[in-house]
C-alpha cells in the first residue's frame, strides 16, 4: 500500500503542465489551478488509509480552488495561503487520529503526504514569483519607450462631457485611477458602451493604441476595450483587448492597437468598452497614443 500511496503522491508533480497552461491563461490562476490539483489527489486517500478527513481536506482544496479562481481573480497569493492553511490544520488534526490508532506506519504516512505537498508548493512559489515579476517587466517594457511615442488624444475624464452613450453611464467622483474621477458603467445585460469618437486625426503608416484603466465590480463575463477604425469606401474595423477582465478587479491597465499601413487613413475612430455579460465597471484615463508600426 506505500507503493500505491507513493503512486497517487506523484501524480500531483506529472500535472503540472495542467497548472502551467492555467498560469499561462492568468498568472493569479497559479495557486488555485495547484490546489484543485493537489486536492484532487487526496481523494484516493479516504479508502487508502481509511480515512474521511481526507475527502474533507479534498473538498476544502478543490473548492477553495475554484472559488477564489472565480471570485478573488486579481489576487496573487491568496490561493497559496489558504492551500498552506488547509494542509497544516489537516496535518495538525491528524496527529491525535494517529495516536487513537497506534498505527506507526499509517500516521506517518498521513502525515508525511501533506507536509511534502507543501513543501513543494513552497519551492514552486518561487518560480511562480520570477514569471510573475518576468511578466510585470514585460508589462513595464511600453513605457521604456513612451517617450518615443506621441499622445493623439487624452480624455481626462472629469465629467459626462463628450460621452456618447448616456443609458446606464455616469460620472463618478469618488472612485477614479487619477483622482479626478472616472466614469461608472452599470450593465444588465452584454453592450457595447460608446465613449468618444475622434473624427479624422490624418494618420498612416503607424501604430495607434487605445488605453484606458479599468476596474470591475462582480462582473459576470468578460470586459474588454474596443475601437472601430473607418476607411472611406471600405467600412469598419475592429481591434479588441486580449486581455480581458471578469469578477472583480481592481485598477488595471488595458490597451488594444490598430496598425495602420502606408496610404490607410481611417477618417473616425470609435472608442468603446465592451461588456460582454454584466456587472459594474470604472474606466479612467482614457487615451489615443501614435507609434512606430514596427514598435513591438
Amino acid at each position: 500500500m506505500n507503493a500505491l500511496a507513493t503512486q497517487i503522491a506523484v501524480t500531483v508533480p506529472l500535472a503540472a503542465p495542467v497548472v502551467a497552461a492555467a498560469t499561462l491563461y492568468r498568472l493569479n490562476w497559479f495557486y488555485p489551478a495547484a490546489m484543485v490539483i493537489v486536492g484532487a489527489h487526496y481523494l484516493p486517500f479516504v479508502f487508502l488509509y481509511g480515512m474521511r478527513q481526507f475527502a474533507v481536506l479534498a473538498a476544502a482544496m478543490i473548492g477553495g480552488g475554484v472559488a477564489i479562481a472565480l471570485y478573488i481573480p486579481g489576487s496573487f497569493a491568496t490561493g497559496g495561503w489558504v492551500g498552506g492553511a488547509a494542509m497544516w490544520l489537516f496535518a495538525a488534526s491528524v496527529a491525535p487520529w494517529k495516536r487513537r490508532l497506534g498505527d506507526e506506519q499509517r500516521g506517518e504516512s498521513a502525515m508525511r503526504n501533506p507536509m511534502l505537498i507543501l513543501l513543494s508548493m513552497m519551492l514552486v512559489a518561487g518560480f511562480a514569483a520570477c514569471a510573475k515579476k518576468t511578466e510585470n517587466a514585460a508589462t513595464s517594457k511600453p513605457a521604456a519607450t513612451a517617450p518615443a511615442a506621441e499622445t493623439l488624444l487624452d480624455y481626462p475624464v472629469r465629467s459626462m462631457d463628450g460621452v456618447i452613450t448616456q443609458t446606464g453611464v455616469v460620472f463618478d467622483s469618488t472612485t477614479s485611477a487619477d483622482g479626478n474621477g472616472s466614469l461608472k458603467i452599470t450593465a444588465d445585460a452584454p453592450a457595447s458602451v460608446r465613449l468618444f469618437e475622434t473624427g479624422d486625426l490624418d494618420v498612416e503608416n503607424a501604430r495607434i493604441i487605445y488605453s484606458a484603466r479599468l476596474r470591475t465590480e462582480n462582473v459576470e463575463g468578460k470586459v474588454f476595450l474596443e475601437m472601430w477604425c473607418s476607411f472611406p469606401g471600405r467600412g469598419e474595423f475592429f481591434s479588441r483587448a486580449l486581455q480581458a477582465l471578469s469578477g472583480t478587479v481592481d485598477w488595471t491597465s488595458q490597451e488594444t492597437p490598430f496598425f495602420l499601413k502606408p496610404g490607410e487613413n481611417p477618417d473616425n475612430l470609435k472608442l468603446n468598452v465592451m461588456i460582454d455579460g454584466k456587472g459594474t465597471v470604472w474606466i479612467d484615463d482614457i487615451r489615443l497614443v501614435k507609434g512606430p508600426l514596427g514598435d513591438s
